[in-house]
């Protein structure tokens, strides 16, 4: 959220996690400026991330992308040297908050501006047609829906979490141990005997389980 804003979400045409649709490499954010010129941000978290994407096939490099940005936490600008020399470089920096009931923000600046993609320069400085804005549009709206229904799983999720603290009295009708309530099977396990329970029913016999599950 905090890069959305500092490339003015609401001044340009900005979608996440474009793979697919539009006829370029995967980029971490599509950006279409107000002039109808497109921009890639690459996000980069780890050293280790940031020195394998020079194994990248694509490069970065596309005919209807004019600049590329890296955006980095703060502590990776060492290795500046490791990104494109024409892309440009967003520092970033979580900041806490001052008050209370305040939260993080994250702080970012350029520390190095992006030059012309020389590839999106040999093509003709290509630039995005009412189809191409409304395909990036599209890519959008599928992201919002997307995040929509992520958000709403996670939602029920954190109720059933809920209720199952809510019950924290309740035994297995088996054994008599205590459980533990699975969400995504919607039912609780005894954690003593092995058996899965819902509403003081057992359901079944001991199942074995993974020590890592």
């Amino acid at each position: 959220m905090g890069l959305s804003k500092f490339f003015d979400r609401r001044a340009n045409l900005m979608v996440p996690n474009v793979s697919w649709g539009f006829g370029v490499h995967e980029c971490d954010i599509l950006l279409v400026t107000k002039a109808g010129y497109g921009v890639e941000v690459e996000i980069k978290v780890s050293a280790a991330d940031l020195k394998k994407d020079v194994e990248k096939y694509h490069k970065h490099s596309s005919r209807k992308l004019k600049l590329l940005y890296f955006a980095i936490p703060f502590y990776l600008e060492p290795l500046i040297p490791f990104i494109p020399a024409h892309a440009g470089v967003v520092s970033c920096k979580k900041i806490k908050p001052e008050y209370k009931n305040s939260y993080p923000f994250l702080q970012c600046s350029i520390i190095r501006e992006a030059q012309d993609s020389p590839e999106w320069v040999e093509h003709g400085k290509y630039k995005f047609t009412e189809s191409d804005l409304f395909k990036v549009a599209r890519l959008g709206v599928f992201r919002m829906w997307d995040l929509r229904e992520t958000n709403q799983a996670l939602a029920r999720e954190n109720r059933e979490y809920a209720a199952a603290e809510d019950k924290g009295s309740e035994r297995c009708p088996g054994c008599g141990g205590s459980h533990t309530f699975e969400a995504v099977r919607r039912m609780d396990y005894c954690n003593d005997c092995g058996r899965n329970f819902q509403g003081g029913v057992l359901l079944g016999d001991a199942i074995t389980r993974d020590k890592n599950e």
